[in-house]
């Protein structure tokens, strides 16, 4: 789905223009799916809407998710999300069980958004508190200006003590800081990560490893070339570098992952992905 959706976004804007990405906003989050592309890849959108809405208020059963409801109508059974990326992403329940393997997954999660957000075609932003991931702020309730509007369990005052122990990557706050000023870096030291450049999805084949080159549009061939791969599940995954859609292997030479520094070989194996991992690979004067 999340493929489909990449693919469907136009790329054309007017000169001087730009996409906006964010991982959450200061607003609900209302699930205006596209039925039409719902059905075409097997879901009814009702019960699927349905689905998104209990699992990230965190009702469904097995939801790693703590959020509250926006506008919720009895009637059609419909209503928004409210909570911060952290808290939606299952570290607030993680902190609250004590159980650090959930732990781990909530960050991993966290991190993946941020950095399909930092890797899309667009200008990335951070809603403040994302970046130390914030929890819900609960305190709004006792606010009667504010306790009959949920939006607020996302809008707390921004936590500078975070900020200040940036450096105990203990801390889970200060570890997303971490990632987040790494990936910020690599954004500001990378063109084909700016606005402007081509987006090619593929298709994986692993239904839970979403794929995509990004390209520059001035230049057809002698050019730099980015490929990112995102693990969306919480288990490993392999994806096969020669398989039709992906076929690194035409192009020669050695992979970099920008984040992490690990190097690929698309000839001697295949790419290797951890739960919630994400790379972006890149490639230089590759021949087309």
């Amino acid at each position: 789905m999340l493929a489909a959706s990449i693919s469907s976004i136009p790329e054309g804007v007017p000169e001087g223009s730009a996409w906006v990405n964010y991982t959450r906003c200061h607003d609900d989050i209302g699930w205006g799916l596209d039925e039409t592309v719902l059905r075409n890849l097997g879901f009814d959108p009702f019960l699927h809407k349905r689905f998104l809405i209990d699992f990230f208020l965190g009702t469904f059963p097995g939801s790693f998710s703590k959020g509250e409801l926006y506008e919720a109508d009895p009637r059609t059974l419909d209503a928004r999300n409210s909570g911060t990326c952290a808290s939606l992403c299952g570290l607030e329940r993680a902190l609250e069980n004590h159980d650090e393997y959930q732990l781990e997954l909530a960050l991993k999660r966290i991190i993946l958004l941020h950095t399909l957000c930092i890797a899309m075609n667009g200008i990335p932003v951070i809603y403040s508190g994302d970046e130390i991931a914030q929890l819900n702020d609960y305190h709004y309730v006792r606010d009667p200006r504010k306790s009959a509007d949920s939006r607020f369990l996302h809008r707390g005052k921004f936590d500078w003590g975070t900020v200040a122990n940036g450096n105990n990557l203990a801390l889970p706050g200060s570890m997303i800081l971490h990632r987040m000023r790494r990936l910020i870096a690599v954004r500001k030291n990378e063109p084909l990560l700016g606005s402007g450049n081509k987006v090619r999805v593929l298709q994986t084949d692993d239904i839970g490893v979403l794929g995509f080159f990004l390209e520059a549009k001035a230049f057809e061939k002698h050019t730099s070339k980015i490929l990112v791969l995102a693990n969306c599940t919480e288990y490993p995954k392999m994806v096969s570098a020669t398989q039709t859609n992906l076929r690194l292997d035409i192009y020669h030479g050695i992979w970099t992952d920008l984040i992490q520094g690990k190097y690929f070989d698309p000839f001697s194996s295949r790419v290797v992905l951890g739960p919630y991992e994400s790379l972006i690979l890149k490639r230089n004067d590759y021949a087309s």
